[in-house]
């Protein structure tokens, strides 16, 4: 996912958002990793105030894991 904001502000103008994941299953269990500069998980919050720059290496790790049942 990537998004550049459109208006500009005069103050924290909001940085562009970067995010990738990726998910990884067992036989049981299903592991789902992210890397963004996302805070939040409110995306119109993100797209407002998002003051992590990639460039700067503020990336944020995230992280599942789900538990598959069968029956």
């Amino acid at each position: 996912e990537y998004n550049q904001p459109i208006t500009q502000h005069k103050y924290n103008q909001p940085y562009a958002g970067f995010g990738l994941g990726a998910e990884f299953s067992t036989g049981s269990h299903a592991f789902q990793v992210f890397f963004s500069n996302y805070k939040g998980i409110n995306p119109q919050r993100n797209y407002v105030f998002n003051q992590n720059q990639v460039g700067n290496g503020d990336i944020l790790i995230g992280f599942n894991i789900t538990r598959l049942w069968h029956f």
